[in-house]
C-alpha cells in the first residue's frame, strides 16, 4: 500500500518511497561482523602445564584498508582526520583503478583471525568514525564505516 501526502505548494511525498530512503542511505555503510568465532590450538604445553580454551567469540576491534588483497601487505594510511571531544573520523580516498581493488580487513580482539573482502570497484572514499571514550582490544571503538 502506498500513501501519498500532499505538502505545501503541491509537493507530493510517497510514504513507500520515503521508507526506502534510509535503506539507500545505509547501502554505503560497510559493516564488519561484530564477532568472530575462532578454534585455536596450542602447538604444545611445557612440562607440568595443561592447555585449556575459552569458547567465547572475539569482538570486532579495528579496520584496515588495503590496496589489493591483505596478504599483499599494502595497507593504506588515512588521508585526513578530524576530532571532537567524543569521536574522531578518518577518511581514506582511493584513486580509480581497473586492475586493483581496495580491500577492507576487519580485525578482532584476542586473535590473529581477520575477515576481509573487496570493496565495490567504484568505491572512492571510506570514512571510519571512532569513539574516543571507548576501546576494544586497545583500539578506539569503531562506531561507523561509511564508504562511497
Amino acid at each position: 500500500m502506498v500513501i501519498a501526502v500532499t505538502l505545501a505548494r503541491g509537493l507530493r511525498l510517497s510514504v513507500a518511497a520515503a521508507m526506502l530512503v534510509p535503506s539507500l542511505a545505509s547501502a554505503d555503510e560497510v559493516r564488519c561482523p561484530s564477532t568472530v568465532g575462532v578454534d585455536q590450538k596450542a602447538r604444545s604445553a611445557p612440562d607440568g602445564w595443561s592447555v585449556s580454551y575459552d569458547p567465547s567469540s572475539h569482538p570486532f576491534a579495528s579496520v584496515t584498508f588495503y590496496d589489493g588483497r591483505p596478504e599483499e601487505s599494502m595497507s593504506l594510511v588515512h588521508d585526513s582526520e578530524s576530532k571532537t571531544t567524543t569521536q574522531s573520523a578518518a577518511v581514506w580516498r582511493f584513486l580509480p583503478s581497473t586492475d586493483r581493488r581496495i580491500w577492507i580487513a576487519c580485525r578482532y580482539s584476542g586473535t590473529s583471525a581477520t575477515l576481509s573482502k573487496a570493496l565495490p570497484i567504484d568505491t572512492k572514499t571510506c570514512t571510519v568514525t571512532y569513539s574516543l571514550r571507548e576501546t576494544i582490544g586497545g583500539f578506539p571503538a569503531v562506531k561507523k564505516i561509511d564508504c562511497k
